[in-house]
């Protein structure tokens, strides 16, 4: 356990700096694509489910083993030092670091069930879409065979965007990327860097979704999708 809390910080430490580049690069780069945005979220999440060590051009980095060495000199064995003695330190921290891993997977687990549970009594309107009076805001739930929800209150003349939007999210798979994000962010709770970029990510997401969807309409067609969107936020805003 105490081999995989070091190199647990090892991975978050050194993809703490991908974080911060792609935070610049989206706050730069405004009018970016947030679907190549997404892919830099990518690259960060494929470093955080990395345990294999690299090398850089330069040389700086060449083995992940002496970086978390490093890393527990500069981190975990200050702590020792000022401990009392016979304190295995690392032993602790790990202790601490599994009981919120723990905390995060226990949450998530309860909220899927309860989710679950209020979905149950939703009205089959076709296909994979169903109507709620449960939650204001569409719902896409499910990993192998997804549905939509869509709150009864939606208007008639949003129902067909709306459907439109979430069956992107599903094409795009962003159900399933969306849980991955989570489960990175339980791992990685001690990172402060990991709570902001969690709900970046899940903001890019949408709108990358949105220029998927709009990009063979008209210009009305896109009005009228943008309208659409703002009147289900509006009511979720009007119901928190």
């Amino acid at each position: 356990m105490n081999n995989l809390f070091l190199n647990v910080l090892t991975i978050s430490v050194l993809s703490s700096f991908l974080i911060l580049t792609v935070i610049i690069i989206r706050s730069l780069f405004k009018k970016l694509s947030k679907n190549y945005i997404c892919l830099l979220w990518g690259l960060t999440a494929l470093r955080l489910m990395s345990t294999f060590s690299f090398k850089t051009e330069f040389g700086i980095v060449s083995n992940t083993n002496y970086i978390r060495r490093d890393i527990y000199n500069a981190v975990v064995y200050p702590s020792i030092i000022y401990a009392d003695n016979g304190i295995d330190t690392v032993s602790i921290l790990s202790f601490i670091w599994i009981t919120g891993v723990i905390i995060f997977i226990s949450y998530f687990i309860y909220s899927y069930f309860s989710l679950k549970r209020n979905l149950e009594h939703s009205y089959k309107l076709k296909d994979n879409i169903c109507l709620t009076d449960r939650y204001n805001s569409p719902i896409v739930f499910g990993v192998i065979k997804p549905e939509i929800y869509i709150p009864f209150s939606t208007n008639d003349k949003d129902i067909d965007n709306i459907i439109m939007h979430e069956n992107m999210h599903i094409k795009r798979k962003d159900n399933i990327l969306k849980i991955l994000a989570f489960v990175l962010l339980s791992i990685y709770w001690f990172n402060p860097l990991m709570y902001i970029a969690y709900k970046l990510f899940g903001k890019d997401l949408e709108i990358a979704c949105d220029e998927l969807v709009i990009k063979e309409m008209t210009a009305d067609e896109k009005e009228r999708y943008a309208l659409s969107l703002l009147s289900c936020a509006h009511k979720n805003n009007l119901n928190m």
